[in-house]
């Protein structure tokens, strides 16, 4: 009777080897095959954030504490949900608010609220920043 239990543990563990990886249908937990690991992924991002800009227009990227969390998802929904709701301009207000009482970013004169569109590995290897718009434009008063 233990050969029996032992035998049929090893195959439920074992059973996930047998299974298409990359079926989102078929994953649960604790024998999961981790479907969302086992596609390709583009590598095109596109998604909507808050930039700092100085004086001489270059551009500084903001933590997400000077957006509103200090959770970099948190500070995405609170972009995310600002513009759906049509409060970019109060967003954008509150982070300038922000960032003029931060002494690390004091060269900031103006915050972009920005849908962008990169190539992520290209931002993540050279720094190259793919095409940008601007949802609001803000000053940053000291």
């Amino acid at each position: 009777m233990r050969r029996i239990a032992g035998c049929t543990l090893v195959a439920i563990v074992a059973l996930p080897v047998l299974r298409d990886p990359a079926d989102l249908r078929d994953d649960s937990f604790p024998l999961s095959t981790y479907p969302m690991f086992a596609r390709a992924r583009g590598s095109q991002i596109e998604m909507a954030y808050a930039i700092g800009v100085t004086a001489a227009g270059q551009r500084r990227v903001l933590t997400p504490r000077l957006v509103g969390s200090r959770e970099v998802l948190q500070a995405a929904t609170a972009i995310d949900r600002a513009i759906m709701t049509g409060h970019t301009r109060e967003l954008c207000r509150e982070i300038a608010s922000r960032v003029a009482t931060d002494a690390s970013v004091d060269d900031i004169t103006q915050i972009r609220i920005v849908h962008g569109r990169h190539d992520a590995m290209a931002v993540v290897q050279t720094g190259e920043v793919g095409r940008e718009v601007d949802y609001l434009r803000c000053p940053v008063r000291r």
